[in-house]
């Protein structure tokens, strides 16, 4: 993650499932970027019209 990071600049987030929930597991920020979901935060899950094979 960190040598992405590096690479590009942009955030890294490594995720996993939690049933209906996606669990950031860990992070490597961004050099310019402010941090909105950082590790150990959950975000529900959801499927769009445009997306209907879901995640």
């Amino acid at each position: 993650m960190e040598l992405l990071n590096a690479q590009c600049g942009e955030v890294v987030q490594l995720c996993g499932r939690d049933n209906d929930a996606m669990v950031v597991l860990a992070m490597a920020e961004g050099h310019d970027h402010s941090t909105i979901i950082g590790a150990g935060w959950r975000v529900r899950l959801f499927c769009s019209l445009h997306c209907r094979n879901g995640m």
